[in-house]
């Protein structure tokens, strides 16, 4: 039987966890991107969609817009743009949902542009706190809630991505922890008015949630049926209606800039801008949503946007579940089987594992039949690849079993100092594992990776900016992250269409390929790709052991100077 302890009991001990967690995960900030931005003015992600996230979020603290404009996109095809930017009307525009770059920006018009980057650790560290609670009151019993903060506090994949900070993901979980807690929380009161304030603002965190990930919005809306439904009350219309009123609160101001941003309320930036049509038709090629009708396509949408794929969906399940989170796992499973052979089961209990497998079994359903052109992410399945991002839900659903099964191992009346022994030894093993896997990860990944890697970043950055003239295009490969958005972008990988168009700008911007190329390479683009234009790369500037900057210039300006 499921002993009860009692609430609040482990408080305060999770909020001293709660706080080192924040500290711990605001390293980079003071490590880094405080001294390095006051340095250079230039904030250096390792991904493109951290970079597009800060530009746009520093872009409406600075001129109160989350769009950076370049009107000469318009006639060149809008090919300046860094990854993870998309272009509308010649303005760059967020290519993703809206969300975070809303909230970070509203709050950052407060706390400033510094201040921003400490804001997914605090979230981070509210979800820590906010999950004990959560926890807690499902299993009724503070001290599974507080193992399950703990094991969150130090889970390689949360850690890892509070750390990065400019990545949505651990802000849209950490509004779902609060938001499901303060909906299951209205229950703990009889007094309407408090009551209903809770439906309200669970509501409108939640609606924040989907803001940051729409995407999830089909299995998150579908637990909170599902909750409203098994634990409807009298006015229980009212409640949803307070509830809905909420979301939209929260929800509704996505219309608005989508309107602004995207030249239409129910446009997103993920969509292909320049073409007209209707949304299907505007998807990214990754998506596989063709049907004989309207509805069927909606269906594919919702549920397998990316086709069906067994053959990655296996190696997703292998690779990022069974070997990347086989500690956890492995927990969980016994939790699941110690609660099955508990005679008395609470009805939280039951909701939360029949809610629990649904949402898991959509994740892995989703973003396992997602197959990405970039082989090594499967290859290495590292931390840091978006699996491992998209499949963050599923790992903080598992936690509680494996609390639970720690839980009752140490309260059983037998064997106590062994059971306990054994309980110390298995959590120092999954903290040990897990902070292995957030440090070293795969190859080339983890922690202490990003750490060199961005000092990498930032030395190669401040040799370039030291030759760039302030009004520099720069062509990149993948190093746009680099210089956008001090400098403006233009992706190359081998796409020579973007030369044509480069070449009607070149006289009013100097223009720069920042590559790793060797001679050959470029002298073979000279002769044979970017002739025919009357362009030519030159004046070679090396950069370090990797990089070089080489000037784009016209053929008569070449000339001209040669002599």
């Amino acid at each position: 039987m499921l002993q009860v302890h009692e609430e609040g009991r482990y408080r305060h001990f999770v909020m001293v966890i709660s706080v080192v967690f924040f500290f711990i995960s605001s390293y980079f900030i003071f490590a880094h991107w405080l001294p390095q931005y006051r340095e250079s003015g230039q904030m250096i992600f390792d991904w493109p969609d951290a970079m597009a996230n800060f530009a746009f979020i520093e872009s409406f603290i600075a001129d109160n817009q989350f769009l950076i404009p370049f009107p000469d996109n318009s006639d060149i095809q809008n090919v300046v743009h860094p990854r993870s930017v998309n272009v509308f009307a010649g303005n760059l525009v967020p290519m993703g949902f809206i969300g975070q770059v809303l909230l970070y920006g509203l709050i950052g018009k407060v706390i400033g542009v510094y201040g921003v980057l400490f804001l997914t650790p605090f979230f981070g560290s509210l979800a820590v706190y906010y999950y004990y609670r959560l926890c807690a009151k499902i299993f009724h019993n503070d001290l599974v809630g507080f193992i399950s903060a703990a094991l969150l506090a130090t889970q390689s994949a949360f850690v890892y991505y509070t750390m990065v900070v400019m990545l949505h993901t651990v802000l849209f979980v950490s509004l779902l922890i609060i938001g499901f807690w303060l909906l299951i929380k209205r229950n703990d009161t009889d007094k309407a008015v408090k009551k209903y304030t809770l439906i309200f603002f669970s509501g409108f965190t939640i609606g924040f949630a989907l803001a940051v990930r729409t995407v999830e919005a089909p299995w998150v809306l579908l637990s909170v049926l599902i909750l409203s439904l098994i634990y409807a009350r009298q006015k229980w219309w009212l409640s949803a209606l307070i509830f809905c009123f909420g979301l939209s609160a929260a929800f509704a101001p996505v219309f608005l800039i989508n309107s602004q941003l995207y030249g239409d309320a129910l446009s997103f930036g993920y969509l292909k801008l320049h073409q007209s049509g209707e949304v299907f038709s505007r998807l990214p090629d990754a998506f596989k949503v063709s049907g004989q009708n309207q509805f069927e396509r909606v269906i594919r949408a919702v549920f397998l946007p990316f086709g069906w794929n067994v053959k990655n969906l296996f190696k997703v399940g292998y690779f990022f579940i069974l070997q990347n989170f086989w500690p956890y796992l492995s927990l969980t499973v016994l939790g699941l089987v110690a609660f099955l052979r508990q005679k008395e089961k609470s009805l939280a209990m039951w909701v939360y594992l029949g809610i629990g497998s649904m949402i898991c079994l959509w994740l892995v359903l989703y973003y396992g039949n997602w197959r990405f052109d970039d082989l090594d992410v499967l290859r290495y399945a590292s931390i840091s690849s978006s699996y491992t991002r998209y499949l963050l839900p599923f790992y903080i659903l598992t936690i509680p079993g494996a609390a639970y099964f720690i839980y009752r191992l140490i309260s059983g009346s037998k064997a106590k100092f062994l059971r306990q022994l054994a309980a110390i030894f298995i959590i120092l093993g999954v903290v040990g594992f897990s902070g292995y896997s957030a440090l070293f990860g795969q190859k080339a990944d983890g922690l202490i990776h990003y750490d060199e890697t961005t000092r990498r970043y930032y030395r190669q950055f401040m040799v370039a900016d030291a030759i760039l003239p302030a009004n520099s295009l720069v062509i990149t490969d993948r190093a746009d992250k680099y210089f956008f958005p001090k400098y403006q972008t233009v992706v190359f990988q081998l796409n020579y269409s973007i030369f044509p168009e480069l070449a009607r700008v070149i006289d009013k911007y100097p223009i720069y390929y920042f590559t790793v190329m060797p001679d050959k390479d470029i002298s073979y683009i000279n002769r044979e790709k970017i002739n025919e234009f009357n362009l030519i790369l030159h004046q070679p500037i090396t950069i370090d052991d990797s990089y070089r900057l080489f000037r784009l210039d016209t053929l008569e300006n070449f000339t001209k100077n040669q002599k």
